[in-house]
């Protein structure tokens, strides 16, 4: 049985960069669990050809050969990352729409894409239907949570400069998708865990040994807004 033909470094480079080196399916972005997946297998003849070959993280990787993650799926997922280039069109940029859907037990809906193709521009992903951001009012308290961490980590003294991405990166580690991409049926839990990091600050530990409110409930939020839910 002859050896196995290694992926060139020029390729590997290529498919890093193609997938902006994270994982297309739940965005992680640590390299020490990205791979690079051969789409048709090599025991099934697959190349070591950049068309043939899709970055992924080793969870995805697993969830792929299990079945978790669709074939079907991967393959379309590699040509939405083929259609991002300016410089190179694909058959997938002659359509002014895609609308993925796969099944993967995550509790996420981040394999719901709906994805508009610009004839000069990136691919633009939009949150799922059912994702938080498809709701108004879930969304803005969502967004008021992650402002109102923000301005506690802000107000603690012995942090120098506050990087605001950690709590979008928290949340996308912990939900394994963006913020607004989080499925509607987990609304609370994202709430809950917003809450617990603001409750776990140096100020909204203070203030809540004060017996100090640090946030707004979502009704209560609701109804300073003034909006009808």
């Amino acid at each position: 049985m002859k050896n196995q033909k290694r992926i060139s470094s020029k390729i590997q480079k290529l498919i890093y960069q193609e997938a902006n080196s994270a994982c297309p399916f739940c965005r992680v972005t640590d390299i020490h669990t990205l791979q690079i997946h051969h789409i048709n297998s090599r025991a099934q003849g697959g190349d070591n050809e950049p068309q043939n070959l899709i970055l992924v993280c080793s969870n995805c990787h697993n969830k792929i050969t299990t079945g978790a993650i669709s074939e079907n799926l991967v393959l379309r997922t590699k040509l939405l990352l083929l259609s991002e280039k300016k410089d190179k069109p694909t058959s997938v940029a002659s359509s002014p729409s895609i609308h993925l859907e796969d099944s993967i037990n995550t509790g996420v809906v981040a394999n719901t894409l709906n994805v508009r193709v610009p004839k000069r521009s990136t691919v633009k992903v939009n949150p799922p239907a059912n994702s938080i951001a498809a709701d108004l009012n879930k969304r803005n308290y969502i967004r008021y949570l992650i402002k109102q961490y923000i301005e506690f980590k802000k107000a603690d003294k012995n942090i120098d400069k506050f990087n605001h991405a950690i709590i979008y990166n928290s949340i996308q580690t912990k939900f394994k998708c963006k913020w607004d991409f989080v499925s509607i049926d987990r609304f609370e839990a994202l709430s809950t865990y917003l809450q617990s990091r603001i409750d776990g600050t140096i100020l909204g530990r203070v203030r809540k040994s004060k017996n100090q409110r640090c946030y707004s409930t979502f009704i209560e939020f609701l109804e300073e807004q003034k909006v009808v839910s």
